[in-house]
């Protein structure tokens, strides 16, 4: 959780700092969305997560002209800067091979990524957006107190990935106020930490943290927007997926001593849902 906080804190600073020092372009804009979605987590043979999640996402989008003041020219304006943020909560069934069901658990989730892109025009209406940076998404799965229908305890997870997103917009005019884009991206996974809480489950179990450098993600969404002067609507039905290997092997232990060892299992993720939005 540390390391959540600390990220939202430097993003934040960033912004403020690129605020202060810069005189805002023409181009710059906000979009803030709601969102909700069908989330699905499953360890392929062993267990699997299922439920609605309904969350907030917000970017903010600053282009380099902005950085050059009143010297700047049209021609900067095709490099921006984008800080992209969104936070989920959902309610998700557990269901598993070897320790029953247990329904209502509680989740959230936060994702922040930064984001360098530029701007390609494809004949005269239609543009082009390749873009890269660093991501970071933090899960939190929490069912400490709860019994499962075969007697088993539950536990506090928390799923942390690094990544670099890979991908490209494509925008063009349909009418002289509505447009159509199509996102797609590959996520290319650096690093994962897995926390499990097991003294939730029995007292005197150590937190076990497994890390994970093998997989990777990809998403995709399709946009629907309405331009108008003082702000856009726009509706983007989306799909995000990740695939994770085995992570590392870390030790278990009962009041320090070592009982055996545990491993975060292969798995894979599923986020397909709605986001409806404003952009000014």
């Amino acid at each position: 959780m540390k390391k959540f906080f600390l990220f939202l804190s430097m993003v934040a600073l960033t912004v403020a700092g690129l605020s202060v020092n810069a005189q805002a372009s023409p181009k710059d804009n906000v979009d803030l969305a709601a969102e909700v979605y069908y989330f699905n987590y499953e360890e392929p043979g062993f267990m699997e997560d299922t439920g609605m999640f309904y969350g907030l996402a917000g970017v903010y989008t600053r282009y380099f002209s902005s950085f050059l003041g009143q010297n700047a020219t049209v021609e900067d304006d095709p490099f921006l800067l984008q800080f992209d943020g969104r936070f989920a909560f959902g309610i998700v069934d557990y269901t598993s091979v070897n320790s029953g069901s247990l329904d209502g658990i509680n989740d959230f989730v936060f994702e922040g990524r930064i984001l360098g892109g530029y701007e390609a025009a494809l004949g005269k209406m239609t543009i082009l957006k390749p873009y890269t940076g660093i991501g970071y998404r933090y899960l939190n799965d929490d069912s400490s107190g709860e019994i499962t229908t075969t007697g088993h305890a539950g536990y506090e997870r928390e799923s942390n990935y690094i990544y670099i997103p890979v991908g490209v917009d494509l925008v063009t005019p349909i009418t002289t106020s509505w447009t159509f884009g199509v996102n797609v991206e590959f996520d290319i996974f650096l690093y994962g930490r897995q926390k499990s809480h097991l003294g939730d489950a029995v007292a005197g179990l150590n937190s076990v943290e497994n890390d994970q450098d093998q997989g990777y993600g990809a998403r995709g969404s399709l946009e629907l927007r309405r331009e108008d002067e003082n702000f856009d609507i726009f509706i983007e039905p989306f799909v995000r997926f990740w695939h994770i290997d085995d992570s590392d092997i870390s030790p278990i232990t009962y009041g320090g001593v070592l009982t055996g060892y545990g491993l975060e299992p292969e798995n894979e993720t599923l986020e397909t849902g709605l986001r409806l939005g404003l952009n000014f």
